[in-house]
């Protein structure tokens, strides 16, 4: 996207711009590495002899890496340049309404691997899982297994104070997270194309949009695919055993290798 005035990418079509929409620390960060940049006379000077600036990283870098390209768009040094955004692994950091603008789809391609639970993370997430894991203990009728519940919960009573408890977090988090965040921009879903029976528990994972219902490849078997997904797709988050594995960096290196293997990208 080419940086405009106060309608261009860099905000949302009534004038407002990412500030005014981001977390205060991430807003501080992205404050902070512009008033580097513009302090720096090497990136000035390259500057001046590009025409695209490309901003990427991975986890933390990249919530960094899908809000800094929008307000690099308002700084007039970057007036003319295309500024890109391409985060891996990125936590959700805009409201939905945000995070789909189409100024922001247009500059920013977020890559999420699997069931990666980073790009899934967020109170409420966390709040209806808590609630999913909780009902299924209630369903639960084998004594021993009763038992080894109500030790993990010893904060509680038992498990009807745990769900009492739970009924009134519900109402805490309609007024907390009736907005919640979301991934920025166009997600592109680096996931397996073969997968296996049921490697993760389907009772938490009811996803709106993903073909591979959250499935991970037997080993041996992997084939990585990509498509585009929505960001609501990334508002649960999956029980899987390679839910933090398929995190790491060397994690979507391989994706991505196995993606130009086969042709894909």
């Amino acid at each position: 996207g080419k940086s405009q005035a106060k309608d261009g990418p860099g905000s949302f079509g009534d004038g407002s711009g990412p500030s005014s929409v981001c977390g205060e620390g991430f807003r501080n960060v992205c404050v902070e590495i512009i008033k580097d940049l513009k302090a720096c006379d090497a990136f000035r000077a390259a500057l001046a002899n590009t025409e695209r600036v490309v901003v990427t990283g991975h986890s933390l870098g990249g919530a960094i890496s899908s809000l800094l390209p929008l307000f690099l768009l308002n700084e007039p040094i970057f007036q003319s340049k295309t500024i890109l955004g391409y985060p891996f692994a990125p936590p959700a950091t805009l409201p939905k309404d945000i995070a789909n603008h189409p100024n922001v789809k247009a500059i920013i391609a977020s890559v999420c691997l699997d069931t990666d639970i980073v790009p899934r993370l967020s109170v409420r997430a966390l709040l209806l899982l808590r609630r999913q894991i909780i009902e299924e203990m209630r369903r639960v009728k084998s004594k021993d297994v009763r038992t080894l519940m109500k030790q993990d919960y010893k904060a509680c009573a038992d498990l009807e104070r745990s769900y009492e408890i739970e009924e009134k977090d519900l109402l805490k988090m309609d007024a907390r997270c009736h907005n919640p965040l979301h991934i920025a921009g166009t997600i592109y879903h680096m996931k397996s194309r073969e997968v296996a029976c049921a490697p993760t528990c389907n009772l938490l994972y009811q996803c709106c949009c993903c073909p591979c219902r959250g499935m991970i490849a037997p080993k041996g078997t992997d084939q990585t695919i990509v498509y585009k997904s929505c960001s609501d797709t990334f508002q649960e988050i999956v029980i899987s055993p390679l839910m933090t594995h398929l995190h790491l960096p060397s994690s979507y290196l391989r994706a991505i290798q196995d993606l130009a293997a086969g042709g894909e990208l």
